[in-house]
């Protein structure tokens, strides 16, 4: 089992090696380094290393100086490629944590192809085009990962959700088409900061440094690509919000439309407890907000019995919305859940 566990490591470039621990002077414990890493990563006779010592018992050792790290670099060869096929690929190696992604033609790309690189680097944080030929088209990352930690990426994408929610209830309280076009507008944002988070967690995962600079143990960052997760499918009901609404194309009924407005901004106030609970790391208040839920649950139950027994567009479309306001609550409940796992 041993060795089939090394083998397996060996292919994904992990070695594995083992050092006796050596005892000098009483109190000082010493172990040597391994000569290929020393050698990899250029350290000298009185260098300084810097030891990260992790929650799970583990230490990460990396030079205090900055090495010259070798750009990770993916290649894909087109020939009779879909472009949406590729653009799922170019994301696919961004959040992999590639620097340089080049996509290259035997010949010559066509223009579709060129359109889903550009389409790409507007889609995601960083990645620009610095090289362009006839048959070949590079981006590479721009951006430092470390100059945005998750807890600022996770408040901005906190912010721009709770504003999406609040303009969909506005929408549908106003009829407000243009207003629900916004909305759809800005989910983009979400998903750029989501597969930004989930870039940086798989540089987390490769790269121990990395830990350093971002002031973030591995199990401290999957947290956050959770929480990320979570909060990318509340701006993806609130889409679904904007989406029903052009759908009710007849006056709704005066108490419904605030039932529906109220059981929106209760929603809305889940969300925003829960995320202050998760900030604070206050499992006290986690735990109430959690019990909070069930009310909005109870309302949103009240609701779809109002319009159940009439099936017609407009009400489709309203049960639809109302459904997407309770799921919200349950994402609310789902980070004040987390919270009190991530915070004991």
């Amino acid at each position: 089992m041993h060795i089939y566990l090394t083998a397996i490591l060996w292919e994904m470039g992990i070695y594995m090696e083992s050092r006796k621990v050596q005892e000098t002077g009483g109190a000082t414990y010493i172990v040597s380094l391994p000569k290929k890493w020393v050698r990899d990563t250029g350290i000298k006779k009185k260098d300084t290393i810097n030891m990260l010592i992790l929650p799970d018992g583990t230490l990460s050792l990396y030079p205090t100086k900055e090495t010259e790290k070798k750009e990770r670099k993916k290649v894909f060869e087109v020939s009779e490629e879909k472009p949406e096929h590729l653009l799922r690929k170019l994301i696919g190696a961004y959040i992999a944590g590639y620097e340089v992604i080049e996509v290259r033609a035997k010949h010559k790309l066509n223009r579709e192809i060129r359109d889903a690189v550009r389409r790409f680097t507007q889609t995601v944080i960083g990645p620009e085009i610095v090289d362009e030929t006839i048959s070949s088209v590079s981006t590479k990352d721009l951006l430092n990962p470390s100059d945005l930690p998750f807890d600022t990426s996770i408040r901005r994408m906190f912010y721009i959700v709770r504003g999406m929610h609040e303009n969909a209830i506005l929408a549908l309280v106003e009829r407000d088409h243009p207003l629900c076009e916004d909305v759809k507008s800005r989910d983009q944002e979400v998903d750029k900061l989501n597969w930004l988070i989930a870039r940086q967690y798989n540089m987390l995962l490769t790269d121990s440094s990395f830990c350093g600079k971002m002031k973030m143990t591995r199990d401290s960052g999957l947290v956050y690509v959770l929480i990320s997760r979570i909060l990318e499918r509340v701006g993806d009901h609130a889409t679904k919000i904007s989406y029903f609404i052009p759908y009710i194309n007849s006056k709704i009924d005066k108490s419904l439309l605030e039932g529906i407005e109220n059981i929106g901004k209760l929603s809305i106030e889940l969300l925003d407890n829960s995320m202050d609970s998760f900030f604070k790391k206050n499992i006290k208040e986690a735990n109430v907000h959690i019990d909070e839920v069930e009310i909005l649950f109870e309302k949103c139950d009240s609701l779809m019995g109002k319009i159940a027994s009439i099936k017609n567009a407009k009400n489709v479309a309203l049960s639809q919305i109302i459904e997407s306001i309770r799921r919200t609550g349950a994402y609310a409940r789902d980070i004040a859940e987390m919270t009190i796992n991530y915070s004991i």
